[in-house]
């Protein structure tokens, strides 16, 4: 969709004071809030109130602020006065009679004109944000940055979601209609209701005002005599036009701007090395993404990865794998979640296929247009992230330069992402959330409660504040005796490069994440980008606990062990993390179990440790299930 380059305004603030940014040459991309379907297919719907009554009815959560950080929608409803843009449309004509040499009131009529230019005085209302910490608004117009604050916000409007009934008046089947009133008449729409729809669209089924409210007795020839109140903005100035349903040919081609029409997370990612934050991760999967692409303006489902601190990208498309900046030309999104079900009202959930109808009151597909991602978990050579064309029920997935197809039945067991408005996920650990009591002693008779039986990794970059909540530390104690120079409170962490998983260590070093890993001979510290820690479940909400175990007594994969290593593995390698003894001195490393190899980085290389040497000299991160529990 294009828009011209003065159709959009962004305020911003420099060290030089404000300013803005016009145009798509300044901003490159934005994104447009939408909102499709309506409050049953949503479960919410968007309400706008006033700022002075934004605490108002926020018992029962039924009212969420729509924010991105600390940015939230403001709309400044009560700037009056004429338009500068319709004030110098108006002077343009009166300069032309002017040259005509017509009456002098037009000449007069234009320098009135040009006073009002050059004040510059408040011209209709505009559409800002306010900083969430600050409470200060910003808006933009005609290259000017307005700044608003305190009790000047309080008759201004700000957009909140409502998951509780549906908008005022509305007339689904669903909502109530109110009966005649014997007193004084209930409140009813006093607003005009225009409706977004585009030339070409099938013909809506809602009744639209009607030319004369009958069909046109003697219209122009090869007009349609049944003829709509239509509007239109062209360089944006409305226009009023006519609409009938006809021919795709029609001579009013409307140019449509998305406004409200949908509600998506993501980050628009460009070839450039920049970090992914807040990614919505795929079911089990500790380096795989949902992302979207499109394609002559057709919405394609594929997966990103992060390598080393870069972003890498695979979609398939007809019979190619697609990766490159050059084949997908530059631009990706990735889904994104911010905060959770508290401040964002839904969260999403990893479903089986086969069970895409089932609590459908709760659950909305995560899709764009026909594209839904899908997710081949059990691929005997390593899950894939792939897409369903809705129309179709055919799904692609690609990998090292493949693209395989799966239809039907072949579909049932993989997983789809919905987003979900009840509640919150399973053994979610947050304050309002429902906590599953203490196992008591002794096993009671019958199944235990469900639990988390999956390591779960957090994503994070070096150099981020560093995390609140607790992680997994080296043999769950501050080191006794480690190498000169590093810390001893050292955390399990998780890197990869070149595809290949990399255990390492995390530390806090004055409120900040620091990283140390070690690759192919080379120690990698500093700035190492995105990587992933190992966080510390609550006792109770995970089904299993965990130990460290010497080498000898981990060094086995067989599932009827009481403790297995704690490993991730892909194509490219399978690693464990472990505690490694050199020189008497301890420091958290990474473990190749299978090989006898382990090696930590310090010193400005990879130190590593084979056979006999590591077998004598590691410890092992191992888990068990409890009582009543089992791995997949």
């Amino acid at each position: 969709m294009g828009f011209p380059e003065d159709w959009n305004s962004f305020p911003t603030k420099s060290s030089q004071g404000f300013y803005t940014i016009n145009g798509l040459t300044s901003l490159y991309l934005f994104q447009v809030l939408q909102y499709s379907g309506n409050h049953n297919t949503q479960g919410f719907w968007y309400e706008w109130v006033l700022y002075k009554d934004r605490f108002e009815k926020t018992e029962a959560r039924a009212r969420q602020l729509l924010r991105c950080g600390d940015s939230f929608a403001i709309l400044w409803k009560d700037r009056k006065e004429l338009s500068i843009t319709a004030i110098m449309f108006r002077s343009l004509k009166n300069c032309d009679r002017v040259n005509e040499g017509r009456s002098p009131r037009d000449y007069q009529t234009l320098i009135s004109d040009i006073k009002k230019i050059k004040q510059a005085s408040l011209q209709g209302a505009l559409v800002g944000y306010a900083n969430n910490k600050t409470e200060i608004a910003s808006f933009s117009c005609d290259s000017k940055v307005y700044e608003i604050k305190g009790g000047e916000l309080s008759n201004m409007y700000i957009i909140i979601r409502n998951t509780v009934g549906g908008p005022p008046h509305c007339e689904c089947s669903t909502s109530r209609v109110a009966p005649l009133p014997l007193g004084p008449p209930p409140p009813r729409m006093m607003i005009n209701g225009w409706m977004d729809i585009r030339a070409g669209d099938p013909w809506p089924t809602r009744e639209l005002v009607k030319a004369l409210n009958k069909a046109l007795d003697d219209t122009i020839a090869g007009e349609n005599p049944d003829q709509y109140v239509a509007l239109w903005y062209q360089a944006g100035e409305p226009v009023m036009g006519r609409a009938a349903s006809f021919d795709k040919d029609k001579e009013w081609m409307p140019v449509h701007v998305n406004n409200t029409k949908g509600d998506i997370s993501c980050g628009v990612i460009t070839f450039d090395g920049k970090q992914i934050l807040g990614k919505v991760d795929c079911l089990g999967q500790q380096n795989m993404y949902v992302a979207l692409w499109y394609k002559h303006g057709k919405p394609i489902h594929g997966r990103s990865w992060n390598n080393g601190g870069v972003v890498e990208c695979s979609f398939p498309y007809k019979n190619a794998e697609l990766r490159t900046a050059q084949q997908l030309e530059g631009n990706i999104q990735v889904l994104q979640y911010t905060g959770d079900h508290n401040t964002q009202g839904f969260w999403y959930e990893w479903v089986l296929y086969k069970d895409r109808f089932e609590k459908s009151e709760a659950r909305q597909l995560l899709r764009c247009g026909d594209s839904f991602p899908i997710l081949w978990k059990d691929r005997p050579e390593g899950a894939l992230l792939g897409y369903v064309d809705n129309k179709t029920e055919i799904a692609l997935f690609s990998c090292d330069g493949k693209v395989y197809e799966k239809k039907g039945g072949e579909l049932s067991d993989m997983y789809i992402v919905m987003r979900n408005t009840v509640g919150g996920p399973p053994f979610c650990e947050c304050s309002n959330c429902p906590k599953a009591p203490p196992p008591p002693p002794v096993p009671a008779p019958g199944p235990p409660p469900p639990r988390v039986m999956i390591d779960e990794w957090m994503d994070i970059r070096a150099g981020d504040p560093w995390p609140t909540r607790e992680l997994v530390k080296a043999l769950n104690k501050t080191l006794d005796d480690t190498i000169a120079g590093e810390n001893p409170d050292q955390y399990v962490a998780l890197w990869y490069q070149a595809g290949e998983p990399v255990m390492g260590r995390v530390w806090n070093e004055s409120g900040k994440v620091a990283a140390n890993f070690c690759w192919n001979k080379n120690e990698y510290k500093g700035n190492v980008g995105s990587i992933q820690v190992l966080v510390q479940l609550s006792d109770h909400v995970r089904g299993f606990d965990y130990s460290w175990i010497p080498f000898p007594q981990a060094a086995s994969f067989d599932k009827d062990k009481e403790w297995m290593p704690v490993h991730v593995n892909n194509t490219k390698g399978d690693i464990s993390c472990g505690v490694i003894t050199f020189d008497g001195k301890q420091i958290l490393g990474k473990v190749d179990v299978r090989n006898e190899r382990s090696s930590a980085g310090f010193g400005g290389k990879e130190n590593m440790l084979v056979g006999p040497a590591c077998a004598s000299n590691t410890v092992v991160l191992c888990r068990k299930a409890r009582p009543g529990y089992k791995f997949d």
